[in-house]
């Protein structure tokens, strides 16, 4: 029997392809485009709006996606503080009210929703479809964030002492400029979006902290096979 006996090759398959990895985004405030924008739901009951902008940065076009979490697992879109016992809304449920007021002047609550099928990950799900915020022009304030990079763990996923860069969405703005605070208290400026500028534009936003070896992340000490 030949080596390769058994052995089933389609060659129609989809092979390996010359990739070059996410090269994230520099720091900074960048019109955008909504081209998709659904709901989904975390295996532990979060619910979250999955944005897809389309930017366009020095002529050259970019994907960034993001999910919004806007309620914890039990369905809140706040948190309890625990030294001041003060609620706090969650960062992603202000976005996406940020979103709904400055482009269609609705409570998020309030927006409609349509089933649509569509592609996640190269796989189609039917998912909510937020039909009011597609195609609507906004200003992202981006940051380049560096970060530890997680690996699995005995089932769980753990803080490495890789580096990994990522982008995260920090505020959010009209085509003005306008944040959501200063469209309601009638402000005559974009102010914040200028302060914002000169903070973090070409910068990056720091996350990253060493981890100590621990019996479950240490790599121990390699074997030779000889």
């Amino acid at each position: 029997m030949g080596f390769f006996d058994n052995v089933q090759v389609d060659h129609n398959a989809k092979q390996d392809e010359d990739r070059i990895g996410y090269e994230p985004i520099e720091s900074g405030i960048y019109k955008a485009i909504i081209e998709m924008a659904n709901g989904v739901v975390s295996a532990g009951g979060a619910r979250g709006l999955r944005l897809v902008f389309k930017l366009n940065i020095g002529g050259k076009e970019r994907t960034l996606i993001e999910t919004l979490w806007f309620t914890t697992k039990d369905g809140k879109t706040f948190t309890i503080d625990k030294k001041t016992n003060e609620r706090r809304m969650l960062g992603g449920y202000n976005h996406a009210q940020a979103l709904a007021t400055l482009l269609c002047n609705k409570d998020f609550m309030q927006l409609p929703t349509e089933e649509r099928l569509i592609k996640i990950k190269d796989e189609p799900e039917r998912v909510p479809v937020f039909i009011n915020l597609l195609n609507k022009q906004v200003a992202l304030a981006v940051l380049k964030v560096k970060e530890n990079a997680r690996a699995q763990v005995n089932g769980t996923y753990e803080n490495t002492n890789e580096v990994r860069y990522t982008n995260s969405i920090d505020k959010i703005f009209d085509e003005k400029g306008f944040t959501h605070k200063e469209r309601k208290d009638g402000a005559e400026e974009p102010t914040f979006a200028k302060q914002w500028k000169e903070r973090w534009t070409g910068k990056e936003k720091d996350n990253y902290k060493e981890v100590k070896e621990t019996a479950s992340n240490a790599q121990g000490e390699a074997i030779d096979f000889g």
